[in-house]
């Protein structure tokens, strides 16, 4: 559950931490298609292995528990299935919404991932993990040529931890709600 821990997030965590009203969000993972034989798709497939990031990443957001998940997936042939193409829409305790479009039947022109969050009057808007931008609001716009999405953030957080000790990177309860959300979502 690497993307809270990317440059992205830390600075939009900044703001969203300081709002009195709960968060629309809304995230597309463009994911591109894959086979149906290859081995991704296997033992749950692309939901679970990684639309489970953003899942996490929606709740590092809020910092709030799951009330209730709906799922709607795409049916009809061999190249277009539920297990890579589902909308799901989570509603958090604190009265949050994130809607997650997890498909594989886009453009390989589009970027692949992309998150609009807005509260208060403000809107935050991060492309890719190579820009972000605020409107209403004051924000340090990032800009980087990769998409940077907390892998290696996320390491050394851990190592850092293991190390001198301290709070573990994600709680318990939010590594099980992500996971428990993903078998949800792929169910048939």
């Amino acid at each position: 559950f690497n993307r809270r821990f990317s440059t992205y997030a830390q600075e939009m965590k900044k703001v969203t931490s300081k709002r009195s009203n709960p968060l629309l969000m809304h995230y597309r993972m463009n994911a591109g298609f894959i086979p149906y034989d290859h081995w991704t798709h296997d033992d749950g497939g692309r939901i679970i292995g990684e639309a489970c990031h953003i899942i996490d990443f929606m709740t590092f957001f809020t910092e709030s528990k799951v009330i209730s998940a709906h799922f709607e997936g795409l049916s009809g042939n061999e190249r277009v299935r539920k297990t890579d193409n589902v909308s799901m829409l989570l509603k958090y305790e604190d009265g949050s919404i994130a809607h997650i479009d997890y498909f594989g039947t886009g453009s390989k022109q589009l970027s692949k991932e992309y998150l609009e969050i807005h509260f208060d009057d403000q809107s935050l808007v991060m492309d890719d993990y190579k820009s972000l931008k605020g409107y209403g609001v004051k924000l340090k716009a990032i800009q980087s040529s990769i998409s940077e999405k907390g892998q290696k953030e996320e390491l050394n957080f851990l190592y850092k931890t293991l190390k001198e000790g301290g709070p573990w990177p994600i709680a318990l309860w939010d590594m099980i709600q992500t996971t428990e959300i993903t078998f949800e979502a792929v169910k048939e």
